[in-house]
Order: C-alpha cells, then structure tokens, then sequence
C-alpha cells in the first residue's frame, strides 16, 4: 500500500537487507585474516631491507655498540671507500663525555673497533629539534656535493622497523641522482616474528608504523 498527499509519494514498501548468520561468520573469517596477515607482516614491511651497490655507507649515531659491532662484517667484505658517521648534538650523557655530537662518539667507536680512520667522515647536523632523520640525510647531501665524487648510490644502515622509513627521507632527501639502499641491522630487544609480545617491539612497530604514515602522507620536505 502506498500512501500519497496530493500525488507525492511519502511510504512505500520496500525490501529490507539483512546480514545472516553465515554472512557474519564469514565477514568474521575476513577480519580475522586481515588482522593476522597484517600482525605477522607489519614489521617485515617497516624493517626493509634493500642494499644497493655503493662505496658509501652512512650510520646515524643513535646506532647501538652491538648494531656497530654486527656492522663489521659488512664493511668489510664491500670495501666501502667511505664510512659516513652522521649525528647531532648528544641528549644525554653530553657532560660526561669529551663527544659533542653523537657523530663523533660513533667515529670513535668505529675506530675503536678496528675500521681505519681514513675511511670515516664525520657530518655533524645542528638541527636536531624536528625532522631529524630527514635533516640529517640534508646534511649527508650536502656533504656529498662538497665531496668532489662521483657518488650515485649510498647506503645506509638502520635498525628494525625503521628502516621503511630512513629508506623515503633519504630518497626524497637525495633526490633522482642518488640511489638509496638500506642495511638493516636486527633489534635485539625483541623477537622480530612475534613482536607484539614485547613492550618494546609494540613501541617500535606501533611508533614507526605512525612515523611512516606521517612521512608517507604529511611530511612535506624543504632542500633549503
């Protein structure tokens, strides 16, 4: 039955769509699977890994002694002609240490462990507030610039899930001329395939995985 005020129609009889119960069991089934694909895939995403072919090898001081240290074997067998230690003021520790900047403190460390001095070049970047990755990769492009080599292609050395990330500001940091490979060093603070079962890979992957999006989505780069 229709009703009708003056020709204009006001109800009408209609069909109604429902949901089944094997309809829910099934769109159930689906949001399980994308729930777990995404939890055992997450980190294999942010924690690329991707070298290129390069005589030029970049660590940011925040790397840990061990992530150094696990590092060796790779300088070593590529023959890198130059070993970038890249890295600001220190946050912590500044009073106790004769190192101003986390860049100095890793050339150091690099020393220490063997890797000639000659090989390791030192870009200190001063501004450490926003953007720090990214301000940092400026400062490697310049330096690259005011080397007076043919540089193509760098690689450089992250942890864990930060590498998806350290991949796109480099790159976009660099621009079409340079290449950009990633040599990802594990972090040993938790299980990379069960991650979630850490505090501390929830933290790593939750935060880079907002980190990217913002890069990815928000970040709006300046080569000034």
């Amino acid at each position: 039955m229709i009703f009708a005020m003056k020709g204009l129609k006001l109800v009408e009889r209609g069909v109604c769509w429902r949901v089944t119960v094997e309809g829910w069991v099934l769109i159930s089934i689906i949001l399980f699977g994308l729930a777990y694909f995404s939890l055992t895939s997450i980190h294999g995403f942010l924690a690329v890994h991707q070298p290129v072919e390069s005589e030029v090898l970049v660590l940011e001081g925040w790397l840990s002694d061990r992530a150094v240290e696990d590092l060796l074997q790779e300088v070593r067998i590529n023959q890198y002609q130059s070993i970038i230690a890249a890295g600001g003021k220190r946050l912590k520790g500044a009073y106790l240490t004769d190192f101003e900047t986390s860049a100095d403190q890793l050339r150091a460390t690099l020393i220490k462990l063997g890797i000639d001095s000659s090989f390791i070049q030192v870009v200190r970047n001063p501004l450490m507030k926003k953007d720090r990755t990214y301000s940092t990769a400026l400062e490697v492009k310049q330096w690259i610039n005011q080397s007076g080599g043919n540089i193509e292609s760098i690689n450089v050395v992250t942890v864990g899930p930060h590498g998806r990330r350290s991949k796109l500001l480099y790159e976009l940091a660099m621009g079409k001329n340079i290449a950009v490979g990633v040599i990802n060093i594990p972090d040993f603070d938790y299980s990379p395939e069960r991650w979630w079962n850490s505090s501390a890979g929830v933290r790593a992957v939750l935060g880079e995985s907002i980190a990217y999006i913002y890069s990815k989505l928000f970040f709006y780069p300046s080569h000034e």
